[in-house]
């Protein structure tokens, strides 16, 4: 939903997925980033909470070391390097600022790159808490809050896999929970 175009000036959007650790939100990332040479998957961290920092990482990604040219802007080595309908991957965007991703915006609204931020379910109440219009604005049907299953998910999947033992569904739902 994020890759897709806004209006006719070709601004894009921007995806929010967040969740609790271990429901797979990473795995899609990175596997996306391996069948789609449009997408970038970058995970922050400690010391990459800058804006600028981030773009760094970017562009290391695209193998571009995290530098600029000579004389040119952070910004804009990563859009001489990624064309419209794009897509940068911040996973941990937790871990960020509201200001930087306000900053970051920049990319679906005036070059084009769609942006998809995902997180654990604190970042999430944190970004709806914060009521950042221009974040949220921007998201248009492409927020996903990912939940740990629930004892009936769990029991479809065994109905349908045929697992009845009791012992064995036990086992699968303390996995599953």
């Amino acid at each position: 939903k994020a890759r897709e175009p806004r209006g006719s000036d070709g601004r894009r959007g921007i995806s929010l997925a967040f969740g609790p650790s271990g429901t797979g939100k990473t795995w899609v990332s990175k596997w996306l980033e391996s069948v789609d040479e449009g997408v970038v998957h970058v995970q922050i961290n400690g010391e990459m909470k800058t804006y600028v920092a981030i773009l760094k990482g970017v562009l290391a990604k695209r193998g571009h070391h995290g530098f600029a040219a000579t004389g040119e802007a952070t910004t804009d080595a990563v859009c001489r390097y990624f064309k419209r309908g794009d897509l940068i991957i911040l996973d941990h965007a937790h871990l960020l600022q509201m200001r930087v991703i306000e900053q970051l915006t920049v990319f679906p609204d005036e070059h084009g790159i769609a942006l998809a931020l995902i997180g654990n379910a604190a970042g999430y109440k944190a970004l709806l808490d914060a009521k950042t219009k221009q974040i949220l604005s921007r998201v248009g049907g492409a927020m996903v809050h990912v939940n740990i299953p629930s004892a009936e998910d769990i029991d479809c999947i065994l109905e349908a896999e045929q697992i009845f033992g009791r012992k064995e569904r036990e086992f699968c739902h303390a996995i599953g929970c």
